[in-house]
């Protein structure tokens, strides 16, 4: 069944409206309902996602391949900016603007992915999501600065043979590759997921004033890109 055409944009404003007024008091983030605070974000988050990949389909925008590095290049510069400036409103602005642009290349990654493959990518993600955050509730211990060291490492090694596999073996190993990093961005979701229970029980006990975009374009993040190497390997 077709969602309404303005489904998202009023869902969008209704999340925006009530995370605000559960995650913040006086202005500022509180720790109070960090959890629910955290999973309103991450709504919000998608909502803004596909709020923005449904009026580029409405305006028929096209990716050209030329952009793609600019894009690339902005997104990295975004997120190093979000991470180096302190102004939560500036941080908020720069969010959204990463999501639209990550909306804007999802357009240019699924334009020649059947509809069934992208069903089912989104039923196995629901899966792995599932499995992921029970192993890290189930296994905290093993969530630690050294398997985030691995993973990091790894990460690098895996773009590394992408840009191998492009430039010299003309994607002969994509699909192998694609499924060695659903692997990695599955842990990066048990670990992410791990982190964003400690910071709730330590934002609790300490108090402070909690950054939850830092935790929430991490896992936005896992999850883009767990999607998109799931529709690599399945289509």
């Amino acid at each position: 069944m077709e969602l309404p055409k303005h489904f998202f944009k009023v869902l969008t404003a209704l999340l925006v409206g009530t995370t605000y007024l559960s995650a913040f008091e006086g202005g500022k983030p509180t720790c109070n309902r960090f959890i629910i605070n955290y999973f309103l974000y991450l709504l919000t988050s998608f909502s803004i996602y596909f709020t923005a990949m449904r009026v580029y389909e409405e305006q028929n925008l096209q990716l050209e391949k030329s952009k793609v590095i600019m894009l690339t290049l902005t997104l990295f510069a975004l997120t190093m900016g979000m991470i180096f400036i302190k102004n939560k409103t500036l941080q908020h602005l720069m969010f959204i603007c990463i999501l639209l642009i990550l909306a804007y290349k999802q357009r240019f990654l699924l334009k020649d992915v059947d509809k069934e493959v992208i069903e089912d990518a989104l039923k196995k993600m629901m899966v792995i999501i599932v499995f992921c955050v029970i192993i890290a509730l189930k296994f905290p211990q093993y969530m630690n600065d050294s398997f985030l060291v691995i993973l990091f490492f790894s990460l690098i090694f895996v773009v590394l043979l992408r840009i191998i596999d492009v430039v010299f073996f003309d994607k002969k190993f994509h699909d192998i590759i694609s499924t060695i990093s659903v692997f990695l961005f599955s842990c990066l979701i048990m670990y992410d997921t791990n982190r964003v229970v400690n910071m709730a029980k330590e934002c609790r006990v300490k108090g402070g004033t909690p950054n939850y975009l830092d935790h929430v374009l991490d896992m936005f993040l896992n999850l883009f890109h767990l999607f998109n190497n799931l529709t690599d390997v399945l289509d």
